[in-house]
């Protein structure tokens, strides 16, 4: 049967650096808890927002341990504002599965460039080396063209440039030079071979928005309202911090998506057909998308 999970972590990206590019400004988080028919959403802790300052396993643990939830992380989903995955295009003979996803974080995690470890110049360089030499447009995955969502590849616009931010979380991952995670929809739930550790989904904060808060823009101060239209049963700790807080109020949307995807059961498979889909193991998916009929 499918996991369910008793704690959803929201996180929101930033490529943003300290220290001249050797360290990243921290991750904004939400902590979504169940209690019995309930979610409990926390979004601060004396009356701070929460932040994560690495996406390492051990950090992750710390915030648990802060709000009283100690021990495993096997009962953790992690809703990340990050790109799992690169376009089949990069590497005709890319590997299926989430081996060479892995290898991708390793990868990252000892790469610098110009003595800074962190930042959009890094990044760039790092994600350059995985270019086709000969390509008359970025390489796309095909999840991002039925979503509409940038490409790892697009670097400007600098407001839509998803690569900074995905790199800093790939560094950090690969940190530990060994998986402590499970990533969807590489590895699969419910097998006898099934690894330790949290749950890592690809979310899209304007995707949730969309589809499940049935909202066109992305304004925090509509939040509590869309929240209740939704008929989930949530418990939020402070709506009014989310409304000055826009990446604090897309972790909030991430870890929302995930709780109305339990609702549905269609967080592990968001259509009947999913699980043939040839290009979820070899490119990663999006929380929550379905393709078009279109398509």
């Amino acid at each position: 049967m499918p996991k369910e999970f008793e704690l959803i972590l929201g996180v929101d990206q930033t490529g943003a650096v300290l220290g001249k590019g050797l360290r990243a400004k921290p991750l904004p988080v939400v902590l979504a808890v169940k209690e019995k028919e309930k979610w409990k959403i926390i979004t601060h802790k004396q009356r701070k927002l929460l932040f994560l300052e690495r996406f390492e396993p051990d950090t992750i643990a710390r915030l648990l341990d802060s709000h009283g939830f100690s021990g495993s992380l096997n009962n953790l989903a992690c809703m990340v504002d990050c790109v799992f995955g690169l376009p089949s295009l990069t590497d005709p003979q890319i590997k299926r599965g989430s081996t060479y996803l892995w290898d991708l974080f390793y990868e990252a995690s000892k790469f610098s460039f110009s003595k800074k470890e962190y930042g959009r110049e890094v990044a760039e360089k790092f994600f350059s080396q995985f270019l086709p030499k000969r390509c008359n447009k970025l390489p796309t995955r095909f999840c991002e063209e039925v979503s509409g969502s940038n490409s790892v590849f697009q670097v400007r616009p600098y407001q839509k440039n998803i690569q900074t931010g995905t790199f800093r979380i790939w560094k950090e991952i690969g940190g530990l030079k060994k998986p402590w995670a499970r990533v969807w929809p590489f590895d699969s739930a419910g097998t006898a071979e099934e690894k330790e550790g949290p749950w890592l989904f690809e979310g899209y904060p304007s995707l949730i928005w969309r589809e499940v808060l049935k909202s066109k823009i992305r304004n925090p101060l509509l939040l509590k309202r869309l929240s209740q239209k939704t008929g989930l049963k949530l418990a939020v700790d402070n709506f009014k911090a989310l409304e000055t807080a826009p990446d604090h109020a897309d972790a909030f949307v991430l870890a929302l998506g995930a709780i109305s995807l339990l609702a549905k059961n269609e967080l592990w498979e968001p259509w009947p057909l999913f699980f043939k889909e040839p290009r979820r193991l070899q490119e990663g998916w999006i929380l929550g998308l379905k393709p078009t009929k279109d398509i």
